[in-house]
């Protein structure tokens, strides 16, 4: 039996796991985002960012799961990233519903101002699974 790996090729150039599972069930979509903030935002902005963002959890059809964190990695490869949040969604249409929301346009202006250098200092990454 042919093991797939998430996001690797199998042996003889098969498919990747995304595109295998495509095939029998709907993708889910997380949508990642690590934000380095500029030295002088402060935490009641840094609150009022997550306030924000949570409060598009029930505005958001598919929206399953916010979660949110400082960086904790020993390793020292954050390159600034000190804190994140990934966002869970049914699909890919629930996360361009989430993306065309007039109030995620807010959050995101919001973190677009107190990020160091602007978006250099935002790092968005979505991972189908």
């Amino acid at each position: 039996m042919l093991r797939l790996l998430p996001g690797r090729v199998a042996a003889g150039a098969g498919p990747t796991y995304a595109a295998a599972s495509r095939r029998f069930s709907r993708i889910m979509i997380t949508h990642c985002v690590f934000i380095n903030y500029r030295d002088d935002t402060t935490p009641q902005a840094k609150l009022a960012i997550l306030d924000g963002l949570l409060a598009l959890r029930p505005r958001i059809d598919g929206l399953i799961n916010i979660m949110v964190g400082n960086n904790t990695s020993p390793e020292g490869l954050d390159k600034g990233f000190s804190e994140g949040f990934i966002v869970t969604f049914r699909d890919g249409a629930a996360r361009d519903r989430y993306l065309a929301d007039d109030e995620h346009a807010k959050v995101g202006a919001a973190i677009v101002a107190a990020a160091q250098g602007g978006t250099d200092g935002i790092f968005v990454y979505d991972l189908e699974h």
